[in-house]
């Protein structure tokens, strides 16, 4: 069994299967030496949390998504190494447009939750087709309520691991300028779907940061 393990948790929408086209390429680059798992938040009534093997020997890293980013915050207490994509712990930044955004998001699934979905998808840049499962609509809008009222910073700056935030450019759910810092934040060509719509780069990255952390 491999004692270090790369955890992938999506964003909200999305299912496990967002992480499939960047899986492909990693896992040919590097499964010989890491397992990577995937985490199903259940969107779409298929759950899937793996247990996290908290071993001395074992080493755990995250890549997370947009949404993923705030539930490993808020459910996942150590790692030895993270990367974000496309994540904020809050959006409570005075010139931050992104909570009026979540609000008109609530108000419209409340009325057709389908059309929000999809249109989600366009935003993000990606044609994500939802599984053919009851959506666990509950789910979907408690967790925009999350977004939109829970700062998580203080949790975050108590991570002491390495990190590593990637956002881009032409994100259109997370832009660029509602953001309050991006000190050492990596700035890519690209909108919010990608880690799954540029999986090459995606993988690029990963694997800079693993060996730039001396796990490669």
């Amino acid at each position: 069994m491999k004692n270090k393990k790369l955890y992938f948790i999506h964003g909200w929408g999305f299912n496990s299967k967002f992480w499939k086209p960047l899986l492909k390429i990693l896992n040919n680059e590097i499964g010989d030496r890491f397992e990577t798992i995937t985490f199903d938040l259940g969107f779409y009534c298929n759950p899937y949390y793996p247990s996290i093997d908290e071993s001395q020997n074992k080493k755990n890293f995250f890549i997370t998504h947009s949404f993923g980013y705030n539930w490993l915050l808020k459910n996942i207490n150590s790692f030895d190494g993270l990367i974000n994509f496309c994540g904020s712990a809050s959006y409570f930044s005075k010139k931050s447009n992104i909570r009026k955004s979540i609000n008109r998001m609530i108000k419209m699934f409340k009325l057709d939750p389908s059309y929000v979905l999809n249109d989600f998808f366009k935003n993000s840049g990606v044609q994500f087709e939802k599984p053919n499962k009851l959506m666990d609509n509950k789910l979907l809008i408690d967790s925009l309520y999350v977004l939109r009222d829970e700062n998580l910073t203080k949790i975050e700056y108590k991570n002491k691991a390495p990190q590593q935030n990637i956002f881009c450019k032409d994100d259109k759910i997370i832009k660029i300028k509602d953001l309050e810092k991006l000190d050492g934040d990596l700035i890519v060509d690209g909108d919010h779907g990608f880690p799954y719509k540029s999986p090459r780069k995606a993988s690029k990255i990963i694997l800079n940061f693993l060996k730039q952390n001396n796990e490669l």
